[in-house]
């Protein structure tokens, strides 16, 4: 419901009650920041599901080789 001076808030009082506020639609910045936010979660949830970009499996580390030539000796305790 728009007001009288034409200003319509970014957040408005959720229909649920409780203190809640939600973005409001009829203001461009809301609109934006609704569509920012579902894009940026439904992009999250890609990458979880695909185990890409921040949710990639650590590579596995390679073993250690020791020198070929018989010059390796372990370091005796002290």
């Amino acid at each position: 419901m728009p007001n009288d001076d034409g200003y319509e808030p970014v957040f408005r009082r959720s229909r649920l009650g409780g203190g809640r506020y939600v973005y409001n639609l009829h203001n461009p910045v809301g609109r934006v920041l609704a569509v920012l936010a579902s894009t940026v979660t439904g992009v999250f949830m890609l990458l979880m599901a695909t185990h890409t970009g921040l949710f990639a499996d650590s590579p596995a580390r390679p073993e250690p080789t020791l020198p070929r030539s018989g010059s390796y000796a372990p370091t005796p305790a002290p």
